[in-house]
């Protein structure tokens, strides 16, 4: 079964290519300092806290959670992407 039929083939004549979303970039995400102290204060890893801070919109309660639920998974203490192209290995933050 070919799927070539389903291709994109381009900017046609007579059309404008709009600019695409890879062109944006996002907005740098700001952690909430008071809510990222607590968590470190708690003993949670700068980086788990960042990790579920972003993941819940800075919300204390819910990042809390989020990181009990992720008890025994190391992973949540990697480095937070940066957005940009790394070798590093990549967290799913579902």
């Amino acid at each position: 079964m070919s799927l070539e039929v389903l291709s994109f083939p381009g900017v046609k004549e007579g059309e404008e290519e709009l600019p695409g979303q890879e062109d944006e970039e996002e907005p740098e995400f700001e952690f909430n300092q008071e809510a990222l102290t607590q968590l470190t204060s708690m003993g949670f890893t700068e980086n788990a806290s960042k990790r579920a801070l972003k993941q819940h919109n800075n919300d204390l309660n819910n990042a809390m959670n989020w990181i009990f639920s992720k008890t025994g998974d190391d992973s949540i203490n990697l480095p937070l992407d940066d957005g940009k192209k790394s070798k590093g290995p990549k967290f799913d933050m579902g």
